[in-house]
């Protein structure tokens, strides 16, 4: 049955109350957006002229394609060309007084979809479906990631406390020695990449900093597999620019770049991993990374970096505020534009087998893909996006409204979109296992060793 024009229920007059069942069209707007009447239930429909009936306005962008259905001259749209039922608990703007959230659904494979409003939200899951449905429905992408990223950052302020703890005994301020957690070599990716090229050069693993290298390895292989899923899913940097974007959202100040300026914007951090390549990877040779490795200050590293953070210098904390604000206006400011771990990252996903597929034929151009990637990607005209850009946050997956158009993909295998973020924290935990079974996760150094090259390097006292 055709839906009305724009005549909606709104007097309180019982004699004029008409939804219009019988009337040929919806309206369509300048804007290409479908405005129709809607009773809230089919049974009070019916009762075009009684007290309780009520019809409710929905607005929906329209597919180009049904538009070929209308004569050139019309600014309305038969109910045909939108093949669709209404169906309860999904997305829609409702621009009346009513809560129901609805959206249209493909009536038959292959018809014309219909997608929500673009400034829709999602609604909560129905109470009528299992609990463990609802349960999962509530576990969007983005509360995923952001359960992985807060357990992952407050698994990290156990190791910085554990390391201090470790550093006030080497340092002569504490009297009970607390061995060094290893995962704090994962933030020395400097020498971690020395590292690694000594392995490739001589076969020899890193006696010094093992986690490190493991790590490094560990964060390699998953750029390749799951795309920039560290970036994405644990970096605690990438979890604060995450925080700040949702905040420069809210303010209304958040921007993106277009498509060349973004581009010309990444230039900075390939620049800068382009002189870490050519200086490691190329000039240096393996003797000089060994003088280096087994130098007193590369015993020291992690030390000098806790206390970079700990007491940071004016110039440092002015530099940590002009990249917050940033990232205010700028979504991702350092991890798009200044991160060279990022940008080797980056490249390697562009050659791995995962990537977030686009069906087209179930496209219904609503643009919320593309507005809810965080790198600014155009999701929506890609068949795979396979951008270095691509932190593997499947926020776009997430804000798809329609179920099955976006899909991450592994070769020829679908991916849930919580396989990112748990492949990344599986193959960490692997690696860290396998390493310590092998002897490759802690240093050999004897403590009251680490403790001279402590007194040697910050000059302490006998």
């Amino acid at each position: 049955m055709p839906l009305s024009p724009s005549r909606c229920c709104t007097s309180s007059t019982p004699a004029r109350r008409d939804c219009g069942a019988h009337a040929p069209f919806g309206t369509l707007n300048g804007r290409g957006n479908l405005s129709v009447p809607f009773s809230s239930a089919p049974a009070l429909h019916r009762q075009r002229h009684g007290h309780h009936s009520l019809c409710t306005r929905y607005t929906f962008p329209v597919s180009p394609a049904s538009l070929t259905q209308c004569p050139a001259n019309a600014r309305s749209l038969p109910l045909h060309a939108l093949s669709g039922t209404i169906s309860p608990c999904i997305h829609a703007k409702v621009t009346s007084q009513s809560t129901h959230r609805r959206t249209l659904t493909p009536l038959h494979p292959g018809s014309t979809g219909v997608a929500p409003h673009s400034r829709c939200s999602p609604s909560l899951p129905s109470p009528h479906l299992p609990y463990g449905e609802r349960m999962f429905r509530l576990l969007s992408p983005s509360r995923c990631r952001l359960a992985i990223q807060a357990g992952f950052a407050l698994f990290l302020v156990w190791v910085a406390v554990r390391f201090h703890e470790h550093v006030s005994w080497v340092m002569g301020q504490a009297s009970a020695y607390t061995p060094k957690p290893g995962a704090v070599e994962g933030f020395l990716p400097i020498a971690a990449f020395m590292s690694f090229k000594r392995l490739l050069v001589t076969g020899e693993y890193d006696p010094v900093h093992p986690a490190g290298l493991t790590i490094f390895i560990a964060i390699m292989l998953m750029a390749w597999l799951l795309r920039k899923g560290f970036c994405g899913q644990l970096c605690p940097v990438g979890l604060a620019s995450s925080l700040l974007e949702k905040a420069g959202r809210r303010l209304g100040i958040r921007r993106q770049p277009g498509p060349r300026l973004a581009r010309v914007l990444t230039l900075p951090k390939y620049i800068v991993l382009g002189g870490f390549v050519w200086f490691i990877g190329v000039r240096m040779g393996a003797g000089e990374i060994e003088a280096f490795m087994f130098a007193p200050y590369n015993f020291v590293a992690d030390t000098k970096m806790l206390h970079f953070f700990m007491s940071p210098s004016t110039t440092t904390l002015v530099v940590v505020a002009l990249l917050a604000a940033g990232s205010l206006v700028m979504p991702f400011l350092w991890c798009r534009m200044l991160c060279p771990y990022g940008a080797l990252l980056g490249l390697m996903a562009k050659v791995g087998p995962t990537a977030v597929t686009r069906d087209a034929a179930s496209c219904v151009g609503c643009g919320q893909c593309a507005r809810a990637c965080p790198a600014g990607l155009p999701v929506n005209t890609s068949t795979r996006v396979n951008a270095a850009e691509c932190m593997g946050c499947t926020e776009c997956v997430g804000a798809c409204p329609v179920t099955g158009c976006l899909n991450i993909r592994t070769l020829r295998w679908r991916l849930p979109y919580w396989a990112i973020g748990a492949g990344c924290l599986a193959l960490l935990v692997a690696l860290r296992l396998v390493a310590g079974h092998y002897g490759l996760w802690d240093a050999n150094t004897p403590p009251e060793m680490l403790r001279r090259f402590h007194m040697m390097v910050f000059g302490m006292g006998d």
